[in-house]
């Protein structure tokens, strides 16, 4: 059975959003939320393929769990974006950081 490279596929999605990538380094929680992800998509990985999934399927099923769960830095601007336009005048600078 050959396995996904879970931690490939998680470095390419950080690769096209940078700034997930600096929170996976310097943000505890997002660190911790990525490793978590990490060892739910090897278990994920084995059940597919113990179902009889072949590589390709099973990285395209990855794939989009990994962009459901992280999201993109693009979506993460357009929340900002969204919560500013809400309320304004509310939302501080630490607030709009937070949302990183």
């Amino acid at each position: 059975m050959d396995s996904l490279d879970v931690t490939e596929l998680l470095g390419e999605h950080l690769q096209r959003n940078p700034a997930a990538q600096r929170a996976a380094l310097h943000d505890p929680q997002a660190a911790a939320d990525l490793h978590r992800l990490r060892v739910l998509l090897g278990h994920l990985d084995r059940a597919l393929a113990a179902e009889g999934l072949d590589g390709k399927a099973r990285h395209r099923i990855a794939a989009r769990v990994v962009a459901d769960s992280l999201g993109s830095d693009e979506a993460t601007a357009r929340l900002r974006e969204h919560a500013t336009a809400q309320m304004p005048g509310r939302l501080t600078a630490a607030d709009l950081a937070g949302l990183q």
